[in-house]
């Protein structure tokens, strides 16, 4: 996406309030339909029922981080690629 790996690519989404520490979407995303949470269920041995949270991306959440990528290159043209997250 955008020449962006994807540790840069979580760390520009968290940095912009869209992902959270966990890298799970804020709700005005997911209400936007940009991202979206599936969630898998299974039951553990020992452990019992056990739930994992993955977050995906739509098509339109697609444009949008695409969108937020060349915004952040165009106030740094210099970074092209090289985006780095503020601290």
């Amino acid at each position: 996406m955008c020449g962006i790996g994807t540790l840069k690519l979580f760390a520009l989404l968290r940095d912009k309030r869209i992902l959270t520490k966990d890298n799970l979407p804020y709700m005005e995303y997911r209400e936007k339909g940009y991202l979206d949470i599936h969630i898998s269920k299974w039951v553990h041995d020992t452990m019992g029922e056990m739930a994992r949270s993955k977050t995906v991306v739509t098509p339109s959440g697609i444009e949008f981080i695409n969108e937020l990528i060349q915004r952040q290159i165009n106030r740094n043209p210099k970074q092209q690629g090289h985006f780095t997250p503020a601290s």
